[in-house]
């Protein structure tokens, strides 16, 4: 009797302390640590490329078929939306692991597959499109972003989900697991990060000098002028 409720009282702590979510996952500690540190990784890429951009760098387009950074972002926001709300309808449905030999493609093999894949076109059917002036300001843009994605590192640091044998299909990669499906994420995150840079790196990028140029000019007119 004793020992019976000494399991209880075990099982009890592991549940308040989480511990019970690692020990009946279908994830290894390898596997969750992976896939946290590159969603971490990624976000934090992103938040370094596009710190401190304004209005005119966040709306410039490289040609009038190109997107924005801002557009860009905004399509992160969608895409984090969107990749979560159909990772947690999927794991409503039964698992199914006699279909892990649909698999042909390794976690390893998804992240570099979707970070090289082509950008272009954008307009693509299959990219959700941004939703121009949803978001107003760059704060604005990362805030909904950061959010998105530390509920999605929350959920893989606590879910006892089995996310292994929960499957999708994707068309750039075929069948992909849950779990694929989240690494798919931060990579695309990393995709998008690098079109961002390549923005940036335009020679008609907007300068802060460019920007605040006329504005210096106007004040020191101002000055000359109505002293």
């Amino acid at each position: 009797m004793r020992r019976r409720k000494t399991g209880y009282i075990l099982l009890a702590l592991l549940v308040i302390t989480g511990l019970a979510g690692t020990y009946h996952s279908s994830l290894s500690t390898k596997e969750r640590k992976t896939a946290i540190s590159y969603l971490k990784e990624t976000k934090n890429l992103l938040l370094t490329t596009v710190n401190g951009l304004n209005k005119a760098q966040l709306d410039f387009k490289p040609a009038a078929d190109k997107w924005s950074i801002r557009q860009c972002i905004e399509h992160l926001v969608i895409t984090e939306k969107n990749t979560s709300d159909i990772a947690l309808r999927n794991l409503q449905q039964p698992s199914e692991p006699a279909r892990r030999n649909e698999i042909a493609i390794k976690d390893e093999e998804i992240i570099k597959k979707i970070t090289q894949q082509s950008l272009q076109p954008l307009s693509a059917a299959n990219i959700p499109q941004p939703v121009t002036g949803r978001i107003k300001t760059n704060g604005r843009h990362i805030d909904e972003f950061k959010s998105l994605r530390e509920k999605n590192i929350n959920f893989l640091k606590t879910t006892t989900a089995d996310l292994r044998n929960h499957f999708i299909e994707y068309p750039a990669v075929g069948t992909m697991d849950n779990y694929q499906l989240l690494l798919m994420l931060a990579a695309h995150t990393r995709q998008y990060t690098m079109l961002i840079i390549e923005i940036k790196s335009n020679p008609d990028f907007p300068t802060v000098d460019a920007i605040l140029g006329p504005l210096l000019q106007a004040i020191r007119f101002d000055i000359l002028y109505h002293p």
